[in-house]
């Protein structure tokens, strides 16, 4: 087996934190892969799966605005694609972001300059409604959108405009554009007197299994309540200053966050992982040396699900935290 310098440097870095008591860390063990008949394709973006497995994708093409999206069924691996409705190409409405709900409601945001519209798919990729948002771009800057299931959106970011400056979270509802509620300055710290910068990671936020929208920020991670309250902030110390913080994922009281540095021109990824409850760091993780793409998804149970190419063809693979 060929380990690249980048890996083995990670590998060498957390044994070193280990040793020194600083982090509990150790490289994650695969136990399962699942090979598929599904060639490589290009795509933008990790792909989100929903409680049942399947997977959906931002297929690759000459532009990001490129709306063609796909589920790859976890049973059978047939792919189902979404695609910008004719009439909405022709009044010029491009892709700006996608969202999966647990159960597999598949929602596009696409944007017409500032006008923000969601439109939902079946699970056949027939278009079920449309509506306009009630957010605009000449007022908001949205980081991420989540879907919460019961046709509700959850949008997050920082206001521009007149009034920059401010964090801000929306739930809107997906068939009427109205906000249900909306909140500013969700990042302003609880101590008295200090008021943290507004600006969001540009991280991919998630629904966590116990119903909190979890967002990540450079040095700790929000959960934020269905009502829109900020109930528990953890926070977290990069084991090296160079990692980037990029998505996060909630399971069972614990959480993970991605991390990613670029070292000679190659990405390398690893994993923090914390327990909601104490708010402790639990471990810092590395991919087996094999694994080159970042994870798709996390569990407590089940530990990292990764999707890697083998001979051509996609191919699942688990690795877990022992």
């Amino acid at each position: 087996m060929r380990v690249s310098v980048g890996n083995l440097a990670l590998v060498v870095l957390a044994y070193l934190y280990s040793y020194a008591g600083a982090l509990p860390t150790r490289q994650l063990v695969v136990t399962r892969s699942t090979s598929t008949n599904v060639p490589f394709f290009p795509y933008y973006g990790p792909p989100i799966s929903d409680k049942d497995g399947d997977l959906f994708f931002h297929l690759g093409g000459d532009q990001y605005t490129n709306a063609t999206l796909m589920r790859l069924a976890h049973s059978s691996w047939e792919p189902t694609l979404y695609k910008l409705p004719t009439d909405l190409q022709q009044t010029k409405y491009q892709f700006y972001e996608f969202a999966v709900s647990p159960s597999g409601d598949l929602w596009m945001v696409l944007n017409a300059g500032p006008d923000l519209l969601a439109v939902g798919f079946d699970s056949s990729g027939q278009e079920t409604g449309r509506t306009k948002l009630e957010l605009s771009l000449t007022d908001v800057d949205i980081a991420d959108v989540v879907a919460l299931g019961n046709d509700v959106l959850f949008c997050y970011g920082v206001t521009v405009g007149k009034d920059a400056g401010h964090s801000f979270a929306a739930f809107l509802d997906s068939t009427t554009g109205k906000n249900i509620r909306m909140r500013r300055d969700i990042f302003t710290s609880a101590k008295a007197g200090v008021k943290e910068q507004p600006w969001v990671h540009s991280g991919v936020a998630s629904l966590g299994d116990d119903g909190n929208i979890y967002v990540l920020r450079e040095s700790e991670v929000l959960a934020i309540s269905p009502a829109g309250e900020v109930v528990k902030r953890i926070k977290f110390i990069k084991p090296i200053q160079n990692l980037t913080p990029i998505s996060v994922r909630a399971s069972l009281g614990y959480a993970a966050v991605w991390l990613n540095s670029t070292r000679e021109g190659r990405s390398e990824n690893s994993y923090l992982v914390l327990d909601l409850s104490s708010g402790k760091t639990l471990g810092w993780y590395v991919p087996p040396p094999e694994i080159k793409a970042p994870a798709m998804s996390f569990s407590r149970n089940d530990g990292f699900e990764f999707l890697v190419i083998k001979n051509g063809k996609l191919s699942v693979t688990e690795a877990d935290l022992r």
